[in-house]
C-alpha cells in the first residue's frame, strides 16, 4: 500500500463505521469521514470513495458518481455499500463507471480485500 493513500468516505452515520475507520487508519491510509457530498468537493484527490448513505438511491448514485469522476485523474475507485439498491439502481451504477457494490452487512475482511485489490488492479 502506498502511504497516505486517500479515501473518502460518505455515510449517514460515523458510529456504525468507526471500527472500519479505525482499522484503515491503523493500516496508513489518510481517511476522512463525511455526512453530506458537499463536504466532498473541497478534496482535491481521492483514491477510494466509499458511500454509505440512506436515502434516494437516485441521487446518491449521481453524486458518488459526480465525485468519482471530479477524482478520475487520481483513478478514483468507488465502493457502494447499502442492503437495498434495486437491480436497476445496481446496472446504472456500474453502466456509469461505477466500480464495486457491497451488501449490508459487511465485515471488514469484505472491505479491505476490496480495496486492497482496488491497489493491485490499477
Amino acid at each position: 500500500m502506498a502511504q497516505g493513500e486517500n479515501i473518502i468516505w460518505v455515510g449517514h452515520d460515523q458510529t456504525k463505521v468507526d471500527a472500519f475507520l479505525h482499522q484503515l487508519k491503523s493500516l496508513s491510509y489518510q481517511v476522512f469521514f463525511h455526512t453530506n457530498f458537499d463536504e466532498v468537493a473541497f478534496h482535491e484527490e481521492c483514491d477510494v470513495l466509499i458511500i454509505s448513505m440512506e436515502g434516494d438511491h437516485a441521487e446518491i448514485i449521481d453524486q458518488c458518481l459526480k465525485y468519482k469522476h471530479q477524482f478520475s485523474k487520481h483513478q478514483c475507485k468507488s465502493i457502494l455499500i447499502s442492503a437495498s439498491y434495486r437491480l436497476e439502481d445496481k446496472e446504472r451504477y456500474f453502466r456509469s463507471g461505477g466500480n464495486y457494490l457491497i451488501s449490508e452487512p459487511f465485515g471488514s475482511d469484505e472491505l479491505l480485500s476490496i480495496i486492497n485489490q482496488n491497489k493491485v488492479a490499477y
